[in-house]
């Protein structure tokens, strides 16, 4: 394939996913497929990660977006929390940062969803694929995190 067409085909994936809501990689299959792009699924899955797209929570459940677009979903926070607790299977810390830990790729759209809260003890967050690393504002606050965490995720 050359780099024109893969430069197409990924301009096609922005369009779609920015058009619309897509909630599924079959269904960005299936969408990419009418434009005339047909692709194997391990192309569609490289192709969103160097786009840096990814499955964020709506309230509708979820939908691809580019990056820094995660505002652009029509969304309520309330809503939200019952999609990220189900997410979310534990909350620890240590004395410096707490780590969220989710089902195996849910980590982005629960850490969309906790930077979108502005909590007042996270400094920021940073997440892999099923783990978010929580820092707080100071390591004082690493405890009244981890509580404020077990509490959104209705963790006991």
């Amino acid at each position: 394939m050359t780099g024109t067409a893969r430069a197409r085909r990924q301009q096609a994936i922005l369009e779609l996913v920015r058009s619309r809501a897509v909630a599924s990689q079959d269904e960005l299959a299936r969408g990419l497929r009418k434009r005339g792009h047909a692709v194997a699924q391990s192309t569609l899955s490289r192709d969103l990660k160097e786009l840096r797209v990814f499955r964020v929570p709506v309230a509708e459940g979820y939908r691809y977006l580019p990056a820094g677009e995660e505002s652009a979903a029509p969304t309520t926070l309330p809503a939200l929390g019952g999609v990220a607790a189900a997410e979310v299977i534990g909350v620890d810390r240590n004395e410096v940062a707490a780590i969220v830990r989710t089902q195996v790729g849910r980590a982005q759209g629960v850490a969309v969803y906790l930077d979108g809260l502005q909590l007042a003890e996270a400094l920021a967050t940073i997440a892999g694929d099923d783990t978010i690393l929580v820092l707080p504002t100071s390591t004082r606050k690493t405890a009244a995190l981890e509580r404020r965490l077990r509490e959104l995720f209705h963790l006991g």
